[in-house]
């Protein structure tokens, strides 16, 4: 049986490969902008939410983290520091934000998804997609539902940016 679920894993993990690089050539072609990012994110998130057997390859998470970690810490430099104090209105509104976006995204997921109380808030609240996956399966949610809010945010956010950027900004 172990045998048999490793087998499953692998053939999960090579629908996705194949499903992303078919994504990555055909949003290239298209001329979208970053073309191997937003192509697999999309391509392996409608295959997804298609209910496709897709998974990312869960041996190479923990080795991903910390280099995430590492690459986002050392963009923080003294000279960020500097430039707190152009910020005191966006540091002082975010909690604000948060709590509401955090709030009304509860809401919709038990209302309209009719998601569990744990899984909706765990869907719902903003950080990063491996903590909330990790919270909240250890709570009892659905870690797929959790997984698929946190990537559809994700690629909402930056499917738009990268658009906005692309074809607004001309960058």
């Amino acid at each position: 049986m172990a045998a048999f679920n490793g087998l499953r894993r692998h053939r999960e993990t090579g629908l996705a490969l194949v499903i992303g690089i078919a994504s990555g050539i055909l949003a290239n072609a298209l001329g979208m902008p970053l073309p191997w990012m937003l192509g697999p994110m999309i391509g392996t998130t409608i295959a997804a939410m298609a209910h496709l057997p897709v998974r990312g390859p869960d041996a190479l998470r923990p080795i991903v983290i910390p280099v995430i970690g590492v690459l986002l810490g050392s963009s923080i430099t003294p000279a960020l520091f500097g430039n707190l104090g152009s910020w005191v209105l966006t540091l002082a509104l975010l909690p604000l934000f948060l709590f509401t976006a955090a709030g009304v995204s509860y809401a919709v997921y038990r209302r309209l998804g009719g998601y569990d109380p744990v899984t909706a808030y765990y869907a719902a609240m903003p950080g990063g997609l491996n903590e909330m996956l990790i919270l909240g399966g250890a709570a009892g949610g659905n870690e797929k539902k959790i997984a698929l809010a946190h990537a559809a945010r994700v690629l909402l956010v930056i499917f738009f940016v990268v658009l906005y950027f692309g074809f607004v900004l001309g960058v």
